[in-house]
This record gives C-alpha cells, structure tokens and sequence, in this order.
C-alpha cells in the first residue's frame, strides 16, 4: 500500500542516518523484518541501508541471530539491490559456522534455528 511504501521510506532515512552499530540481534531482528515487503524504491533504499549496517557490524551472530536474518534476506534477495546484503550476511553466516567448528550449511543452521525459534515463542506465550 502506499502508507506502507512511505513507512518504508522514512524508515531507510532513518537507518541511513543512524550512527549506531547495530548489534548481533538487531542484525537478525532488522533483516527478518524485510521478508513481507515488496520491490519498490523504498524498499531498495530501506535494503541498501541496511547492507551498509551489517558490514559495519562487528558483533558475531549467534545461530538465532543469522537464521532471523536468513529469513528476512531470502524475501528480498531476487532483488537487484539486496546482492550487496546477502553478501555481508554471508560473511556473518560463514563466521558463525566457523565458531562452530562445523560445516552446516544455510538450510541446516536455518532448520535448527527455527526449532529453536518456535519453542521460544512457546515460553512466551500466556495462557489463562
């Protein structure tokens, strides 16, 4: 919609002039977020500012962390701008797995994160 399409401008504004280093789970949280959005100039904007983040983040993500990520950037990466985030999310990925000592690919780490995931959305949930 269009108000969505503003909010995503704004948005990349705002990252854009963001001076933080986001950290590993801000990382995760920010890419996860793209995977609802459609092409359009704004969300090009919105995925470039966020390339530039990661790079700059020095933070290394934890297995939670990149699968968030994995999620979000497998939505926008048929986009032609999101070739620079996969990139870096690659690196942050491949970090990962060598901290592990293991050689897990995407789809692994992302099975087992999602495990994870869905039981901690279970520990939150309230029933009365």
């Amino acid at each position: 919609s269009e108000e969505t399409r503003k909010l995503v401008g704004a948005l990349a504004v705002q990252v854009e002039r963001c001076t933080a280093e986001l950290n590993a789970q801000e990382v995760g949280n920010a890419v996860y977020g793209l995977q609802s959005l459609k092409d359009s100039e704004e969300t090009r904007k919105l995925v470039g500012a966020l390339a530039v983040k990661v790079e700059q983040c020095t933070a290394k993500l934890s297995l939670f962390d990149a699968s968030m990520a994995m999620y979000g950037v497998k939505a926008v990466k048929q986009f032609g701008c999101a070739q620079r985030l996969v990139g870096m999310l690659t690196r942050k990925v491949e970090e990962c797995s060598a901290a592990l000592g293991s050689q897990a690919s995407l789809d692994d780490v992302a099975a087992l994160v999602q495990a994870r995931f869905f039981t901690r959305k279970a520990d939150y949930s309230t029933d009365s």
